[in-house]
């Protein structure tokens, strides 16, 4: 016999050594990983159409939490009735191994359990600025059982301290994301006048300054917002500064102004719009001002609601 045809019968003989049980556990397997592409490819293609609909945003969000729930249900139910005989006896036998080692590895595995949230959910990814509990900083490393942040102080300024966040606190605590919105977030910014006579004034030079800061990337940031509202069917504001009039008691008017850039250079933009602002409203050339320069309140908010 030549070479090819012994290699031919031997593998020929090889399959004869796959039982009629490994076939169908390998038929299986591959039918469960068929359901599961047919599943996401579906979703992905059909939430591309809906973004490009001309329908409102309102019903753009519901059919597409319509479309997702649809697919997830329809691949859950398939590798379910898939599995239903292989699941129901492995139950039985992991059952008591099972309550054994919740109750001697609860910590590590409600760590397991976060990153598995975290994988899942997708809240944020590394480099975000986030905030959990008294936390805040930028995220830079994501494990399999903790989360590092690098520590933001006063002004969202980061300090160089670092913190390793157990996964498990991430299933009982709430989660802000401050850059969801991408690379550029909208902050606010909130400047006391005391004077009502002189507020539209001060309210112009605040915009003004803000304006002058913030034109390099505002083109940018407005395509950034855009992306994000067609991503998660929101309905964002726009990158371009805006100022806010706000009563914080019956007596004084504040000016909340409201500005977009990256949250790495939030303080040092902040910095520079308040001090045009101060140079257009009180220095050389600026109009007489009634009331004495306004206080700037620093205490900054991640995105407007």
């Amino acid at each position: 016999m030549t070479e090819g045809a012994l290699q031919a019968s031997a593998t020929i003989q090889a399959m004869n050594y796959i039982t009629p049980g490994l076939r169908e556990e390998l038929g299986r397997i591959l039918f469960t990983v068929l359901v599961l592409v047919l599943a996401i490819g579906v979703n992905w293609m059909l939430q591309r159409q809906i973004q490009h609909r001309p329908e409102p945003l309102a019903q753009r969000r519901m059919w597409g939490l319509w479309i997702k729930n649809f697919c997830a249900f329809f691949a859950v139910l398939m590798v379910f009735s898939l599995w239903a005989s292989k699941i129901g006896g492995l139950l039985l036998s992991v059952a008591a191994l099972a309550a054994a080692t919740v109750i001697a590895c609860k910590e590590i595995i409600g760590c397991l359990l976060g990153t598995m949230y975290l994988a899942f959910t997708r809240p944020f990814m590394p480099g975000d600025y986030i905030e959990i509990g008294d936390l805040k900083g930028e995220v830079v490393d994501a494990g399999p059982l903790s989360v590092t942040l690098t520590l933001a102080g006063d002004a969202n300024q980061i300090t160089g301290k670092t913190a390793t966040i157990p996964s498990f606190l991430f299933l009982t605590n709430n989660v802000k994301n401050v850059s969801a919105t991408g690379q550029y977030v909208s902050f606010l910014v909130r400047v006391s006048v005391e004077s009502l006579s002189s507020a539209a004034r001060h309210a112009e030079w605040l915009r003004m300054a803000a304006e002058e800061v913030c034109k390099p990337w505002l083109a940018d940031a407005d395509r950034e917002f855009q992306a994000t509202e067609r991503r998660f069917y929101v309905d964002l504001p726009s990158a371009s500064p805006k100022v806010l009039y706000d009563f914080a008691d019956h007596k004084n008017l504040s000016l909340v102004l409201r500005f977009s850039c990256q949250p790495r250079l939030r303080v040092r933009t902040e910095q520079d719009i308040l001090g045009r602002y101060l140079a257009l409203a009180y220095g050389p050339g600026a109009e007489p001002a009634q009331t004495p320069p306004a206080e700037a309140n620093s205490a900054s908010q991640a995105r407007p609601a």
